[in-house]
């Protein structure tokens, strides 16, 4: 295939006002459920897995509901609270502080809106806190923020939802104030809980619509943790979500079609010379799809960006060799072609040639055959060619071949589809690639010591567990070789919740490579920390853990989320 002429392209997990999956679908019946009187208060809820385009979605909608001068459109995201302690309070806040600045021109508006602010915990004891001098606080002051007030108090907040509403008649000019609530299923169980609660309970009055982007199996997860302690069961928590969203959206899964034009697409972006040559591709797109034409890259006028040969080819390999999940998740697909981006610049870096297509290949044998991946890897360098011919001879069934010794049958696909890799120089790129992926054949792994590896990073909890116990019973030597190919894969993967686990247990369940085990966490992981894994660290027995566990909190730059998960496991092993 022709070579691109930079084919060293990366995307950021951002989400884009550019619609290249044709989510305008959903965004139209989105924005007309909000124009139903009937309905009032709203909520609706955008689900979908991990990666999926929900927050692209989310966006999508913000942007076109700016367009219209009679709603008030507050984008929230309560994974960001700084105060977990009262995300109730703080989503409150959000809310009101965009409708007094809506209505600044208002004093008796300004007065009503500001009362409910005194209502909410957080901001009057902020309000003390902020009025008294550094070092030398008024202790009546503090007592009395801190002294519950009465059911029908003026600060009490048993009124809060009848003094909401009459605030939100005040405002004549707004048909709708419309809440956008992002990364609800990154939250803490307890903020999950509270952010649910404040829209049902506080904030649920006419006029008022949320739209929640979120995994409904994670939040649902999240509900029961909360409520764990009740007995509730995951029906309850089910319920739970039904009573709260009233109109849900699933975003689907990409179909292989959608897949191989969704990356011609992120291809052509980063190819085209300019904005406008793009956005001459996306109205072709856009329009193709309107009249539910495909292909929607067929019939590309003259004059309108038409991608090049080598996108198209790179884009079907890409979607017929990725796994099905994989292919139909929109994070998936830019963690692949990110992948394919680094490796192409290193390798030019370090002066090996290799073909786009070729690297394409063997990035998807080692993504979805990683077993397959290292058995060629650590195979010598003088016998990877008849490997990769006795592959190929036997996946396309040739004078009846058998398998190589240590592959897989599932491999069978991978190995027939093009381009042809008998022949192909690919040893000094199988040397590199083993490098950076940290297979275990580059740390000299035997047979058994594989075996153990591919336990530690199991998908399933269990089969870890045994592996930790089967590790820490050998020598510490070989403990480390493991430890040194968990962080390995580690460094390959965004999300690698279940191997930084591994480690965290190996570590309290063997002092001999504990420190090293917390280093490499330190080194290579911490970007990857998530609440669980804080919660697991802090809870965990050992001197090294416990100093990762305080390293946590003393980092400003970790998530609130992961630091209050150790506060709430210290406070709980004290």
């Amino acid at each position: 295939m022709p070579e691109s002429p930079n084919p060293v392209y990366l995307w950021d997990d951002n989400p884009t006002l550019a619609d290249l999956l044709g989510f305008d679908i959903l965004v139209e019946p989105l924005l007309s459920a909000l124009e139903v009187e009937s309905v009032d208060p709203v909520t609706l809820g955008i689900h979908g897995n991990w990666g999926s385009g929900k927050s692209t979605v989310l966006g999508l909608i913000g942007e076109a509901l700016e367009q219209r001068s009679t709603y008030v459109v507050i984008r929230v995201n309560p994974w960001e609270f700084d105060d977990v302690s009262d995300v109730r309070g703080t989503l409150i806040s959000h809310v009101l502080a965009p409708l007094i600045e809506h209505r600044s021109d208002s004093e008796s508006f300004r007065e009503k809106a500001t009362g409910l602010l005194r209502r909410i915990s957080w901001a009057r004891v902020g309000n003390v806190m902020a009025n008294g001098a550094m070092g030398s606080w008024d202790l009546e002051e503090l007592v009395e923020a801190f002294r519950p007030d009465g059911n029908d108090g003026p600060d009490s907040m048993s009124g809060f939802r009848l003094a909401f509403d009459e605030l939100l008649q005040m405002l004549n000019d707004v048909e709708r104030v419309v809440v956008l609530v992002d990364d609800l299923d990154r939250c803490l169980p307890n903020a999950v809980l509270a952010t649910l609660e404040a829209i049902k309970l506080f904030l649920g009055v006419p006029k008022m619509a949320f739209i929640l982007a979120a995994d409904p199996t994670m939040v649902k997860d999240a509900i029961g943790g909360a409520l764990a302690a009740t007995g509730r069961s995951d029906l309850f928590a089910e319920r739970y979500i039904d009573k709260i969203i009233q109109i849900p959206v699933s975003l689907p899964l990409l179909s292989p079609l959608d897949a191989e034009h969704y990356i011609v697409m992120l291809l052509s972006r980063q190819h085209c010379d300019s904005v406008a040559e793009f956005d001459s591709l996306l109205d072709h797109v856009d329009n193709r799809r309107a009249e539910a034409k495909t292909p929607l890259l067929d019939e590309i006028p003259t004059g309108a960006y038409s991608p090049p040969e080598w996108i198209r080819t790179l884009s079907a390999q890409i979607t017929q060799g990725l796994s099905t999940d994989s292919i139909g998740n929109p994070r998936e697909i830019k963690r692949f072609l990110n992948a394919f981006g680094i490796r192409t610049q290193i390798a030019r870096t370090r002066d090996v040639e290799i073909a786009p297509d070729v690297l394409v290949k063997l990035l998807i044998l080692e993504d979805r055959y990683p077993d397959d991946f290292r058995r060629l890897a650590s195979c010598p360098n003088t016998e990877q060619t008849a490997l990769v011919r006795d592959w190929e001879r036997w996946a396309n069934d040739q004078d009846g071949s058998k398998i190589p010794e240590g592959l897989s049958t599932q491999s069978a696909d991978w190995a027939r589809t093009e381009p042809s890799l008998s022949g192909v120089e690919i040893s000094r790129y199988l040397t590199l690639a083993a490098a950076l992926s940290s297979t275990p054949s580059a740390f000299g792994l035997n047979e058994t010591l594989i075996e153990l590896f591919d336990q530690a990073v199991s998908e399933s909890q269990a089969v870890r567990n045994v592996a930790v116990k089967s590790v820490s019973a050998l020598e510490v030597e070989q403990q480390q070789q493991i430890v040194l190919a968990v962080v390995g894969r580690v460094r390959r993967n965004e999300t690698a919740e279940s191997e930084i686990e591994f480690l965290v247990r190996l570590a309290a369940a063997s002092p001999g490579v504990a420190q090293s085990c917390c280093q490499a966490i330190r080194e290579s992981c911490w970007e990857q920390l998530t609440p669980r894994l804080g919660l697991l660290i802090a809870s965990s027995s050992g001197p090294c853990l416990t100093q990762l566990a305080n390293d946590i909190l003393s980092d400003q730059g970790l998530p609130e989320t992961v630091k209050e998960a150790v506060r709430q496991a210290q406070q709980g092993v004290k």
